[in-house]
């Protein structure tokens, strides 16, 4: 049994490292990021545009991967929003997946979700960034399972 579980978790960690991160934005090798919709934007010189203030609220959730929730809080609707995953730790620290794009816009009082695909075993820390919103959380991936977020 117990030779059955090394070889079952040497499979994962060998997937683990050679699979690329997943999510709705991908990034390719120059200074743009190709978007879900196949376009491409640079990402270094987009900056939201709205009200003076964005008013973001962030949630990290997890499940299939890790999902994060952008709710506008504010009066304005805004566009050009750039957003940041990044997922560290597991089983001999081999999760280093991050993921950057754009969110096209978030009308005033509504949410959005911008997510990403990790696989591995063990905990894990996951920092999100949304414009100038930053939140970090701690959980624990189980192959493609994201539980325990806080």
């Amino acid at each position: 049994m117990k030779q059955k579980m090394l070889n079952l978790s040497i499979c994962m960690l060998f997937i683990a490292a050679t699979v690329p991160a997943m999510g709705s934005v991908h990034e390719n090798n120059s200074s743009s990021m190709i978007l879900g919709d196949g376009t491409t934007s640079p990402v270094s010189h987009l900056r939201p545009t709205g009200g003076e203030s964005l008013n973001l609220t962030l949630k990290i959730t997890g499940g299939l991967g890790v999902e994060v929730i952008v709710t506008n809080d504010g009066a304005e609707n805004l566009t050009n929003i750039p957003s940041l995953i990044h997922v560290e730790g597991g089983f001999l620290g081999l999760i280093n997946d991050t993921i950057e794009g754009v969110i096209n816009s978030i009308p005033a009082g509504n949410t959005t979700s911008v997510g990403i695909t990790v696989l591995g075993v063990g905990p894990i820390r996951i920092t999100a960034k949304v414009a100038d919103e930053e939140l970090t959380a701690t959980a624990f991936v189980f192959l493609i399972f994201v539980l325990g977020v806080q």
